[in-house]
C-alpha cells in the first residue's frame, strides 16, 4: 500500500513537469482590438461682433431721407420732392454769389423761388395751388427752406444791380414804347430806361435770311404794390419784323422778363 501510493505521487510529479514544459512552448495570441477614434472638435471662429436687436443701428446715409420723408412719417410727392431740391439749389446760388465772378444772381430756373421767398403774396399763390398735396409736415419745410432763401437774398439783394450800367442809350420814342408794357404805370417809380445799342441787331432764319431786328431795352424800377423791398429790372426789346425787300415794319415793345434787383440808396 505504501508503495503504491509513493508510485501515485511520482507520476503525478513526471506529470505536472510535462505540461510546465509543454505549456512554455504554446503561444497565445491575443486578438487586437480596433482603436476608436475621439471625434474631431472643431475650432469656433474668433468672436464676432453681434448687434443687440433691441440697439438702433446708426444709418451711413441719413442725408437720402431729408427730402422723401416727412417728420409725420408720410412718403412726399415725387414733385414736391423734385421742388425742394430747385429751391436747395437756388439757396446755394444765392449763397455763393459773387459779384467779382457771378454775372446774375440767380439763373432762370431759380427766379421763381427768389420771388416766393421774399414775397408772402407769391408763396401763398404757389402753396395754394399744391396744398392737396402737402400735409404740415412738408409745408413747415417749404416754408423753412424759403426763409433760409429769403434771409440769403437780403444780405446779396441790396448791392444787385445786375447788368442795368449797360442801357445807356436814350431815345424817348422807344423808351416810350416800351413803358407801354407796364399794365398800370400809375402803379410803378421809374429809377431810370434805357437801351443797350443804338443800332439794329438783325434775327436771321436757318437760311440766312433777315426774320425781323431788334434792340435790348431794360425799365430800372419798383412796383410800389409790392410786398417786398426789393426793385425790377424790366428787360424790353424793341423790335421790327422783317417787311421783304430790305424794308422792316414798325417798332413795337416786347416783354422779356423781369429781374429783381437791389433798389437805388435812395430811392424811398
Amino acid at each position: 500500500m505504501k508503495k503504491n501510493l509513493i508510485l501515485m505521487f511520482a507520476f503525478l510529479m513526471v506529470f505536472a513537469l510535462s505540461f510546465q514544459a509543454a505549456s512554455a512552448q504554446i503561444t497565445i495570441t491575443i486578438p487586437k482590438i480596433p482603436k476608436i477614434k475621439k471625434p474631431k472638435i472643431e475650432q469656433p471662429p474668433p468672436e464676432t461682433p453681434t448687434t443687440d436687436n433691441n440697439q438702433t443701428v446708426p444709418d451711413q446715409t441719413p442725408e437720402s431721407k431729408t427730402t422723401s420723408q416727412t417728420s409725420d412719417d408720410k412718403p412726399m410727392d415725387a414733385r414736391l420732392s423734385l421742388f425742394l431740391d430747385e429751391l436747395a439749389k437756388a439757396q446755394k446760388e444765392v449763397y455763393e454769389y459773387n459779384p467779382n465772378d457771378d454775372l446774375y444772381l440767380v439763373g432762370a430756373n431759380a427766379t421763381d423761388w427768389l420771388w416766393r421767398a421774399v414775397s408772402a403774396k407769391e408763396r401763398n399763390e404757389w402753396t395754394e395751388k399744391w396744398k392737396t398735396l402737402m400735409t404740415p409736415a412738408t409745408r413747415k419745410k417749404f416754408d423753412t427752406a424759403l426763409d433760409t432763401l429769403a434771409a440769403s437774398a437780403a444780405k446779396k439783394l441790396p448791392s444787385y444791380k445786375s447788368s442795368l450800367k449797360d442801357y445807356t442809350v436814350r431815345n424817348p420814342a422807344e423808351e416810350k414804347l416800351m413803358k407801354g408794357v407796364l399794365t398800370n404805370i400809375a402803379d410803378y417809380k421809374i429809377h431810370s430806361i434805357g437801351l443797350k445799342q443804338s443800332n439794329w441787331l438783325i434775327d436771321k432764319n436757318d437760311y440766312g435770311l433777315p426774320t425781323a431786328r431788334y434792340k435790348h431795352g431794360v425799365i430800372y424800377l419798383r412796383n410800389t404794390k409790392s410786398d417786398h423791398p426789393y426793385c425790377y429790372a424790366t428787360y424790353v426789346n424793341i423790335k421790327q419784323d422783317y417787311a421783304g425787300g430790305g424794308t422792316y415794319g414798325a417798332s413795337y415793345a416786347r416783354f422779356i422778363q423781369d429781374e429783381m434787383v437791389g433798389c437805388p440808396a435812395t430811392a424811398k
